[in-house]
């Protein structure tokens, strides 16, 4: 049965999950509410946004989606309020908080999303973070949907990444590595310390696109000119990956 409090005890009881469970999507926040029986989605949709109103959350940019952070400002007001939240409710959250924190960074550092282009082709996205940096971001059509996407890449995800760079580092030797580019693939110096490559299996309308961060320039040369010969192994590989995930 749903919990039905006043909005004042609702909005700090946001903050206190937001304290607590670090960084949110707001579908995690509706997943996190609702499956405890605490607020609706209508409630929670109106309360967010009172709270971003007052500064007491601000959205960042993530490359799992927009996530709600607490403010100063926000954790000024849930040190001084936070005895208006039932003891019930501060019993009902603590008990779930590590299981739910768990879930929740699981989904943030590995994300998977699915969509259909506009003549019905199904396109599947994975992404792995490292410290919310992106290092991996993966576009391919496979020839069927699969089911809890998610979890299967939640599952996969290490094991892909492990996949990528065996195959394409093979045979490094950055002695005789030269920094040429094959045509097609681009290579781009994000930052002092991480070199970035784009990728796709051909030039127009690809298939499958790899954009692979690494710390050494000249792996990532190496890599880049391993791409051509890889890519059907490395595609075939990441399916099989994705089908095995659950049923282990």
């Amino acid at each position: 049965m749903e919990h039905l409090f006043p909005d004042t005890e609702s909005r700090l009881a946001l903050l206190y999950a937001v304290e607590h469970l670090g960084a949110l999507s707001d579908q995690q926040l509706l997943v996190f509410f609702t499956d405890l029986s605490l607020m609706n989605y209508f409630s929670l949709q109106l309360n967010l946004a009172e709270l971003l109103k007052k500064e007491c959350l601000a959205l960042i940019n993530h490359p799992f989606g927009s996530l709600y952070r607490i403010t100063s400002q926000g954790q000024y007001t849930l040190r001084e309020f936070q005895h208006l939240i039932g003891h019930g409710v501060l019993r009902t959250m603590d008990a779930q908080m590590d299981a739910y924190r768990t879930r929740f960074r699981a989904e943030q550092h590995a994300p998977a999303s699915e969509s259909t282009l506009p003549d019905g082709t199904l396109t599947i996205r994975l992404q792995l973070l490292e410290n919310d940096l992106l290092i991996l971001d993966i576009r391919l059509r496979p020839d069927h949907r699969f089911s809890c996407i998610d979890q299967r890449w939640q599952r996969c995800a290490q094991a892909v990444y492990s996949l990528i760079y065996d195959v394409l580092s093979e045979g490094f030797d950055p002695a005789g590595q030269d920094m040429s580019i094959p045509d097609g693939i681009s290579l781009m110096n994000a930052s002092r310390q991480e070199w970035t490559l784009f990728m796709g299996d051909r030039p127009v309308n690809p298939s499958f696109t790899l954009i692979l961060s690494l710390a050494d320039p000249l792996l990532a040369a190496h890599c880049a000119q391993q791409w051509a010969s890889s890519h059907e192994v490395l595609k075939e590989g990441i399916l099989a990956l994705l089908k095995q995930s659950l049923e282990e």
